[in-house]
């Protein structure tokens, strides 16, 4: 990943509509990097490896006060995988949103993850810059909903 960018988190984010992010995925230098990135972004970040272990870090933040914004998620995960991880989100916490990543290059496969309750999806690798224009589109959709 390349880290040379002209946006910052405040216009991406406006008022803090996005600041505590969780990245789950099972793959330690994919969580490392984009966490390396995001921080430097200034955002606040979590991770979890699988599905069942980002629950209990969604519902551990609730209690705490800070609820996660966004989730940044793999598909294929043990114990619990991505697309399963959305659905509870969606069900349970509607107002968190979800970015789906996977490193599927396969048309047809992207085409059976992609599902209208994902705010966005993006195929792995990416850039920073990429990151941040999705971060961006979120930020328009939640604002939106807000509206």
């Amino acid at each position: 990943m390349m880290f040379a960018l002209e946006t910052t988190k405040e216009n991406i984010s406006g008022a803090a509509e996005i600041e505590r992010i969780l990245v789950v995925d099972d793959e330690p230098e994919f969580v490392r990097t984009l966490h390396r990135h995001l921080r430097r972004e200034g955002f606040s970040l979590y991770s979890a490896t699988d599905g069942k272990d980002a629950v209990e870090q969604i519902e551990r933040c609730c209690l705490k006060g800070a609820p996660i914004h966004l989730v940044v998620t793999d598909v294929l995960m043990p114990r619990m995988d991505g697309v399963d991880l959305m659905r509870w989100i969606k069900e349970s916490h509607p107002e968190i949103s979800v970015l789906v990543v996977s490193g599927f290059a396969d048309t047809r496969t992207t085409a059976e993850i992609v599902r209208p309750e994902m705010d966005e999806y993006c195929q792995k690798p990416f850039t920073p810059g990429k990151m941040m224009s999705l971060l961006g589109r979120i930020r328009e959709k939640r604002r939106n909903v807000a509206c």
